[in-house]
């Protein structure tokens, strides 16, 4: 390779190619998770041969690689799930198979299930305060009276799901982190059909979260933020909810008031 002007050659090419080789792994792999849902509806998928465990990764061939399609069609030991998502440290439930369980009431806070699939599962009042929920489906799941305070909600899924008196306050969208391998918002946070009527939303980042056909009377939003929900929410979505002035706002209409 040519020297450019002297400065750049070829080991500068190398290295600076292996330094951008995990945001090109992160958007290929979206792109792929992107792509799951039409593949696994292919007729060829069903006449392929599978075990207990079926996945779909993306990586180099015989090196490192990460999953973005789990389905495991084995026994489902709900105990030893339950203690899993209670006690688990680091990446030891994320890209999990969570599907049509009962896992209700369950501890569950500050867990790492990036990725992971809970479509048609029971977590209704369950604790999961400041959980890295990264691309996790929810789709047609119980989530009612659940708190997620804190959690991350980047790329997360909740299509039709209930989230009826959910806490949500303070969730993240994570737009203002940097990037992670790994972890590359691309498609956004859906709500898409979901039941969210008395959730509490105060503090959420979800001014760019997808909420066509979303259920929102009486969920509770702070009035600053109104403003940058009208790109997303209906008329009369926003006229259904309930929006909530803070402590601050508060104090200082009485002292407006009490000048004048």
């Amino acid at each position: 390779m040519r020297r450019y002007g002297g400065v750049l050659n070829a080991s500068d090419v190398e290295r600076m190619m292996l330094q951008s080789a995990g945001r090109f792994h992160a958007y290929v792999t979206a792109l792929a998770r992107m792509a799951v849902p039409h593949i696994v509806n292919l007729k060829e998928m069903e006449h392929m041969e599978r075990g207990d465990q079926f996945q779909i990764r993306v990586g180099e061939y015989k090196d490192w690689s990460e999953p973005v399609y789990i389905r495991d069609y084995g026994y489902k030991d709900i105990q030893n799930i339950r203690k899993k998502l209670t006690v688990a440290e680091g990446l030891e439930c994320a890209y999990g198979d969570y599907t049509s369980l009962s896992l209700s009431e369950g501890l569950f806070d500050h867990v790492d299930i990036r990725y992971s699939d809970f479509s048609h599962s029971d977590l209704s009042k369950s604790d999961l305060r400041g959980a890295v929920m990264i691309g996790t489906r929810w789709e047609q799941s119980e989530l009612s009276g659940a708190d997620l305070r804190g959690a991350l909600l980047m790329d997360a899924v909740f299509r039709e799901c209930s989230l009826s008196g959910a806490n949500l306050s303070d969730v993240s969208d994570g737009a203002s982190m940097e990037f992670q391998e790994g972890a590359l918002g691309i498609q956004g946070i859906c709500f898409a059909g979901a039941n969210l009527e008395g959730a509490d939303l105060k503090g959420a980042q979800l001014f760019h979260a997808d909420f066509q056909g979303a259920r929102l009377s009486q969920a509770q939003i702070w009035l600053h933020d109104r403003e940058q929900y009208t790109h997303v929410l209906n008329e009369e979505q926003i006229e259904s909810i309930l929006w909530v002035v803070s402590h601050e706002e508060e104090e200082e209409l009485w002292s407006h008031d009490f000048m004048n």
